[in-house]
């Protein structure tokens, strides 16, 4: 039954309505829960229809005035005036537990004196609209000549004028209080009302413990037998016909054969005595006490005294191929005994098998496993359960004269013919699975909570198609996977249908729908029948999900204008009409999820003023600002990019809306953190300017001539770091330029050629820079291995490499603009025109970026590590008179290459908490989105802005600490350095040059 519950409502949207004064469950020990009592005066020549008098709803009145009479109050039982009451009622209500209920009694004598009953009634605050079912329990006791009327009113204004009518309650049969549960209203708001009619002004009404649950009302298990209809009270079905009443009125023991069931408790007794004490003279004694106790014990408890069956000489012995737990029994033959309240066939292969009157203690029948021509139940049996699984049954007939079935489950069994009969119609839930039915023939229903007839054949065809009954209750109706090409018409009362997992093309619905499930079938266009006859459609709840719907057309809703939730998703929609939605104003949630639409306009919703949920994802929307501006009730957006959330209304002030979150960007700012928004300024300026006065500090103010090795790396890391500061500047000007509405320029920057180029220049200059790193690393190696004598000629094949590294990076950072799928939106995924493998969603070539920013980076600055590793042993080796011999060359080349250690190391932290992010989010792990905006505004650039500050600053000290201490060289000192300078970085007579230090 659960199963059967969550397949009904697994796709439905509760939608309510915030209410401080709404209660789930209330015992009044404190207060009243906000129930409140009204009397109600009818004005003048008005009137209104009274019913439940007697405790029937045929009993209808008009009233003309409602009487100021003593009306309901919240009190203990204790204080209750009982003095109108017969004492011997009196005295038993004085019995109940002394607790707070609401009450009414002594009702004061009409005014005017010319109605012979009275009203009274007391008001729940209001219930909240929801699209799930709800049970409402209560306990109640109704002495004297009084109805209690339980009904709902949608219309607040005074009097209250009853027409929604739940149940009605006559005199109680008993003094207790009896628990009753009914199904509250889907789909509107509502005030719950129990009303209290009196004739004679004496009587007595006690509510207590009022509760709410979700859910339909589920009263009784298979196992179990309900006592009456009436009251949600149950008992095991062991306690039936065991001599002994269980039910508070007493029905679990009525209808039962007695007599046997004392036989066979006497007859077991006998043998436990005979086991203890032979028979002898005193046997005849015993026999007379065995009697006396049943006599002077109004019976034997069979749970207690008579476990198992009968001695096997006995009358009532346990049949052959029969197994029993008290009156439960397990057989695989036909010889069950005719007192069993339970009996179970297995196995059975036979013509017939019949359960005839004299099984009158039958509750529960269960065929199991069985092949049979012919089953037949009797029709002056009481079967409350009646249960067929893995069978083959030629013909069933089942007649329920009594009206006493209330559950039948069928499970994998196949049928030729199934009848069910009953002269006051059927009233069971019927529940069936996996079955077949050959010849279906109609089940005259005529009230029930559910036929669930899921995954069967012939048994859908088993529903009437007409009932006129009046007294018909709603009923909820399950065909989904019956295989089914045509629905079939029902003008029953069907509240809730499924027709899900079917081949239907067309639908159809009455008046009197609330619910209709058509997911998964094969329906291209909403074109439905109807027949509203009735009255209006009530339909509130519409499904048509994973369907092939292309187009909603004007006037497709039109018949609907009660519909609260609307589902289409996963269909192939396209083009919506600017006024599909404008019939069904009530709607307050709508699911158009998983669809192919592109556009959606601001008039699609701009009469939807109730419309509370709405669900756009998985789309290609684009946004055009004011698109949501008419939806004054939404509280729930789904969408699929951040910058849809930025066309909320803005009348609404709390809404949740829900998109993936961007790393970076807001509804105001492309870049969303204020104190980025004036960080990437500076970092922007130190990267660009740093970077262009590196050559004008080489060339100018140190003077270098020669390009060596190492200056043609550092010039061209200057050129790769200069490009990742003019990326910088693009994205803090896109920023300035879209300040305030940037959610809805996103769109049409990202996908422009400028936010192309920057996305370029940035992965250009962050894979050329970490190459230079590591070429310059490689030369520092060889230089300092060499003793300084290799780093004049290579110049040649640096500029070749330099080339090389150009023409990679520039590749690499290229490759994504090809026209490919696995490419598409590459760098317009972001505002910041870079896809970084800092987050856990996999956007469209993130194993290409995965492996570029961190697995190849991984590889580089690993090696870079490494060689500075041997750069500083090196240099911490090198001992201080062996430095005080080299030249000033050498020197110099030394100090150089301490700077570059640091300049390779800040590279390498910078690239670090990527390459652990990168790693992280491989695995799965977000990092969140505030990290993402860091590391690319911060880490990535950052090295860009200090790797020229850190050369720059550590040439310049050199050179100011440097300058004073240069003495005039003399021409003998010149001439005996001579011999010294003709080494490598000396005096050259031939070119007349003296070779400076070099410079980065």
């Amino acid at each position: 039954m659960k199963t059967f519950y969550a397949l009904i409502y697994c796709f439905m949207i509760a939608v309510v309505e915030k209410n401080s004064a709404y209660f789930e469950k209330c015992f009044f020990k404190n207060d009243t829960c906000g129930w409140t009592v009204h009397e109600s005066v009818v004005m003048p020549g008005n009137y209104i229809l009274v019913c439940g008098v007697g405790g029937s709803l045929d009993s209808c009145y008009p009233r003309y005035l409602f009487q100021d009479g003593d009306l309901w109050t919240r009190r203990t039982i204790r204080s209750i005036i009982l003095a109108e009451l017969p004492w011997s009622i009196s005295d038993q209500v004085d019995k109940l537990d002394n607790r707070y209920v609401l009450a009414t009694n002594s009702f004061s004598k009409d005014v005017i004196g010319q109605y012979n009953f009275y009203v009274s009634d007391i008001i729940s605050p209001k219930i909240p609209m929801s699209l799930e079912f709800r049970c409402l329990h209560y306990s109640h006791l109704v002495l004297g000549d009084n109805a209690l009327v339980v009904a709902y009113i949608t219309d607040y204004f005074e009097p209250y004028e009853i027409s929604h009518y739940l149940k009605t309650h006559g005199e109680s049969s008993f003094i207790n209080f009896s628990r009753t549960s009914v199904t509250l209203p889907i789909g509107t708001d509502f005030k719950l009302v129990f009303r209290a009619i009196q004739e004679n002004w004496r009587g007595l009404i006690l509510i207590d413990y009022i509760s709410i649950t979700d859910g339909l009302c589920e009263v009784c298990a298979e196992n179990e037998f309900g006592c009456d209809d009436f009251r949600d009270e149950c008992i095991p079905l062991s306690k039936v016909c065991d001599l002994n009443a269980d039910c508070l009125g007493g029905e679990d023991e009525k209808n039962c054969d007695s007599e046997a069931v004392e036989t066979v408790c006497k007859e077991t007794m006998r043998t436990s005595h005979n086991k203890t004490q032979t028979l002898d003279e005193d046997s005849a004694s015993n026999d007379a006490d065995l009697n006396l106790s049943f006599s002077d014990s109004n019976g034997c408890k069979t749970r207690d005294c008579c476990p198992f069956c009968a001695p096997n000489d006995s009358e009532y012995s346990c049949p052959t191929n029969c197994t029993s737990s008290g009156l439960s029994f397990n057989c695989t033959s036909d010889n069950a005994p005719a007192y069993a309240t339970s009996v179970t066939i297995s196995g059975l292969v036979q013509d017939a098998l019949l359960f005839n009157d004299s099984f009158s203690n039958l509750r529960q029948i269960i065929i199991n496993n069985c092949k049979l021509h012919l089953l037949k139940i009797d029709s002056n049996l009481t079967i409350q359960t009646l249960t067929i699984s893995n069978s083959t049954i030629d013909i069933a007939e089942v007649d329920d004269s009594t009206s006493s079935l209330r559950f039948v489950r069928i499970e994998n069994s196949t049928f030729d013919e199934v009848k069910f009969s009953s002269e006051s119609g059927l009233k069971f839930n019927f529940f069936v699975h996996r079955s077949t039915v050959k010849n279906p023939t109609h089940i005259s229903f005529v009230t029930g909570g559910f036929v669930d007839l899921s995954e069967t054949t012939g048994f859908p065809l088993t529903i009437p198609n007409y009932i006129y009954d009046i007294n018909v209750k709603p009923t909820i109706v399950n065909l989904s996977s019956c295989n089914l090409n045509e629905q079939p018409i029902f003008r029953m009362s069907v509240m809730v249908l499924d027709l899900s997992r079917n081949n239907l093309s067309t639908w159809f619905y009455s008046s009197l729908f609330q619910s209709l499930h058509l997911q998964h079938n094969s329906i291209k266009e909403i074109n439905f029948n109807s027949d509203l006859r009735q009255s209006e459609a009530q339909l509130h709840f519409l499904d048509l999900s994973y369907n092939m719907i292309e187009v909603i057309r004007e006037h497709d809703f039109v018949d609907l204008p009660n519909l609260l939730q609307l589902i289409i998703r996963n269909n192939r929609l396209e083009d919506i009409h600017e006024n599909a939605f404008s019939f069904i104003t009530k709607l307050q949630g709508l699911d158009l999820s998983s669809n192919n639409l592109h556009s959606l306009k601001r008039n699609h919703f701009l009469r939807l003023l109730n419309l509370q949920s709405l669900d756009l994802r998985n789309n290609k929307i684009q946004l055009v600002e004011g698109m949501f501006d008419g939806l004054i009730s939404i509280k729930y957006l789904r969408v699929d990019s951040y910058t849809l959330c930025c066309a909320q209304p803005k009348t609404v002030s709390k809404i949740q809306c829900t998109a993936p979150v961007d790393e970076f960007s807001s509804c105001n700012n492309l870049i969303g953190i204020p104190l980025l928004i004036s960080l990437i300024w500076y970092i922007a300026l130190f990267a660009v300017f740093g970077n262009l006065l590196s050559p004008f500090y080489r060339g100018f103010l140190l003077k270098v001539q020669n390009l060596s090795s190492f200056v043609i790396y550092s010039i061209n890391l200057g050129i790769a770091d200069f490009l990742m500061g003019v990326y910088l500047y693009i994205i803090a000007g896109a920023n300035l330029r879209f300040s305030g509405r940037y959610g809805f320029e996103d769109e049409g920057w990202r996908h422009s050629h400028v936010c192309t180029v920057a996305g370029v220049l940035a992965t250009l200059s962050s894979e050329a820079s970490a190459l230079f790193v590591l070429l310059i690393t490689i030369d520092r190696i060889i230089i300092i291995r060499s003793q300084f004598t290799y780093s004049q000629r290579r110049s040649f094949v640096s500029k070749v490499t330099s080339a090389f590294v150009w023409i990679l990076s520039l590749i690499l950072s290229l490759l994504p603009l090809l026209e490919s799928d696995y490419f598409e939106n590459y760098y317009s995924s972001s505002g910041v025109c870079i896809s970084l493998p800092l987050s856990v969603q996999r956007k469209s070539g993130w194993e290409y970026y995965m492996a570029l920013f961190v697995g190849t980076k991984s590889v580089i600055f690993l090696a870079v590590l490494l060689g500075q590793l041997v750069i500083v042993v090196y240099v911490l080796h090198t001992r201080k008179d062996v430095y005080l011999r080299y030249t000033i060359q050498q020197r110099e080349e030394v100090t150089l290459t301490k700077t570059m250690v640091a300049v390779a190391i800040t590279d390498v932290l910078c690239w670090l908490p990527i390459g652990v992010i990168g790693f992280l989010t491989f695995r799965g792990i977000d990092v969140g989105s505030q990290e993402y905006a860091w590391f690319v505004v911060v880490l990535l650039p950052v090295k860009s802005a200090l790797n020229p500050l850190i050369y720059m600053l550590s040439e310049t000290l050199k050179w100011i600490t440097r300058k004073p201490q240069m003495p005039k060289v003399s021409h003998s000192s010149q001439s005996s350095r001579s011999s010294e300078n003709t080494r490598p970085g000396g005096f050259d007579k031939r070119n007349g040059s003296t070779n400076k230090l070099k410079a980065a």
